[in-house]
């Protein structure tokens, strides 16, 4: 039962392999490389002239490369919910990162530096030399607590060296035409009417299929997953799995928190945390009597705590509100999940173990509403998901766009899909995921159902549905074209031949639209 007993002391257990872990980054791996080989899951990705592409590459890139996107998001002042859109450094697709991966190769071929330095200098130019060393850090601390301010410097300078690589060719050669057509692209409006033919409509004018076409139809489906990019229908049900969560918003809580702060306890903080609030050096000397080290003879020419009080009164309340969130997920896990996940662990070796003495398995242990009852009493929020599909779970609620682990932006990317789709997430494993509003969720799976062929009487209705929903398409189709032929010998008035259907009116639009972000456009 060595799963139960890693449960019981997993926080010690834990701590101790994070020591181990500290010490064994200090030794050199070179030791190990010859006996051990490459981690079986650094698999290559690609193959370059300059060498092969690894995952860890790519993993690299990928967290450079949002880090360095998301600060700049935040700098620019756009609301959180753009954050996402704005990725002035490139994507983080798989085609995106081994791209920016030659342009690095490349820029460490031509010697380009990736200092702080450069960084700092180019952060000076783009803002007007308005981002102040305290703005820096403020957003240094609370974003990305894991890396040093000189890190999160080289990390941009590093993507803006990959940028540069790429426009070192220069912009391409521009002609009178591709300038004809980025005008016309912008200006030029087009105005549309259209008729919707909802093919639902005519499925009254099917008749009903026969039992041999039923068949047919369901033979030549059965074995396809639904795909709702696909006009055709899909009748075997994909893997489902349903999820209990409880979540708690820690935003909220820090605006609470925010509005209830004392002066006492905004001094005190910051006097605790002077190293964390760095203000602009004065310009006159703050130590002018030799030997005076702690500048005690010199007059204090202003107290700096006004100039940094927004930023002490944000990260106070974001800490006390990190502490109940905390505390509160900490008291459903160790209440309900921990002690219960520990007991179905000890079930299943145990149920092992009867298989291969060749006794009968014992019936797995279900929680019930254990979690349910922990939520009510620690004051969070409950919810258990129906069965979802991988595309389900995708879109279902808030939690859908949440990200593994209590914190943003360290390199995780696995969201709410992801981890409880990987088939090595077992059931009742308790995860913590945090979405970009603050919303921090503890969830765990109660039921993994595998894809599978229903029987013909199982979904008869859906393959019916499904066969006049074909059936209906060419009805549909015909009543459009006959509509639009008519709208043409009335010299294009659709409205006027359109009778009791709504014609709706598009536009006038231009080709290109103007982005959400500012100075951007797209189709």
């Amino acid at each position: 039962m060595p799963f139960a007993v890693f449960r019981r002391h997993q926080r010690k257990l834990l701590a101790i392999l994070a020591i181990l872990a500290m010490i064994a980054f200090t030794l050199d791996f070179a030791l190990y490389r010859g006996r051990f080989g490459t981690a079986a899951a650094d698999t290559v990705v690609a193959e370059l002239k300059s060498g092969p592409v690894r995952r860890s590459d790519l993993a690299r890139l990928d967290a450079q490369r949002r880090r360095a996107n998301y600060f700049l998001a935040r700098i620019s002042g756009l609301p959180e919910n753009m954050f996402g859109e704005f990725r002035p450094f490139g994507g983080t697709s798989t085609r995106d990162l081994v791209d920016a991966l030659i342009l690095e190769r490349k820029a460490d071929e031509l010697g380009l530096p990736a200092t702080a330095e450069l960084a700092n200098r180019w952060l000076r130019q783009i803002t007007n030399d308005q981002l102040r060393a305290e703005q820096f850090e403020q957003i240094r601390s609370r974003d990305f607590p894991d890396i040093t301010g000189e890190q999160l410097l080289e990390d941009i300078a590093n993507q803006l060296r990959i940028l540069q690589v790429r426009n070192l060719a220069g912009p391409p050669t521009i002609t009178p035409l591709d300038v004809f057509e980025a005008y016309r692209d912008q200006y030029e409006r087009v105005e549309a009417q259209a008729v919707a033919f909802d093919v639902a409509g005519f499925v009254a004018k099917v008749r009903e299929p026969s039992d041999e076409e039923v068949r047919a139809y369901y033979e030549k489906y059965k074995d396809i997953l639904p795909d709702r990019e696909r006009d055709t229908p899909g009748f075997k049900i994909p893997r489902r799995v349903k999820v209990e969560y409880v979540q708690i918003d820690a935003s909220d809580l820090a605006r609470n928190f925010r509005a209830q702060l004392t002066e006492k306890e905004l001094r005190d903080y910051y006097n605790a945390h002077k190293d964390r609030f760095p203000t602009v050096p004065p310009e006159l000397p703050v130590n002018l009597f030799a030997g005076d080290k702690e500048a005690k003879l010199t007059p204090r020419l202003k107290d700096p705590f006004p100039e940094v009080r927004p930023q002490v009164e944000t990260a106070l309340a974001d800490e006390k509100a990190r502490e109940v969130v905390e505390e509160k997920l900490g008291q459903v896990r160790e209440e309900a999940m921990d002690p219960f996940a520990d007991r179905y662990a000890q079930a299943v070796e145990e149920n092992q173990e009867a298989k291969a003495q060749g006794r009968s398995p014992q019936k797995l242990p279900t929680p019930g509403d254990l979690v349910k009852k922990a939520a009510a009493k620690a004051g969070v929020t409950y919810e258990a998901t129906p069965l979802l599909t991988r595309d389900e779970a995708e879109h279902y609620g808030t939690i859908s766009q949440a990200t593994v682990g209590a914190t943003q932006l360290r390199g995780e990317t696995r969201k709410f899909a992801d981890v409880f789709f990987d088939t090595r997430t077992p059931l009742y494993d308790p995860i913590e995921l945090r979405d970009d509003r603050g919303r921090h969720y503890l969830a765990w799976k109660i039921e993994d159902a595998p894809p599978r062929v229903p029987p013909l009487d199982e979904i008869r209705a859906q393959v019916i549905a499904a066969w006049k929903m074909e059936q209906a398409r060419p009805l549909a189709r015909k009543a459009a074209e006959d509509l639009a032929e008519q709208a043409r010998q009335a010299n294009g008035d659709l409205a006027k031949v359109a009778g009791s259907r709504p014609v709706l009116t598009i536009g006038p639009l231009t080709k290109l639209q103007p982005s959400p972000i500012p100075g951007q456009f797209h189709f």
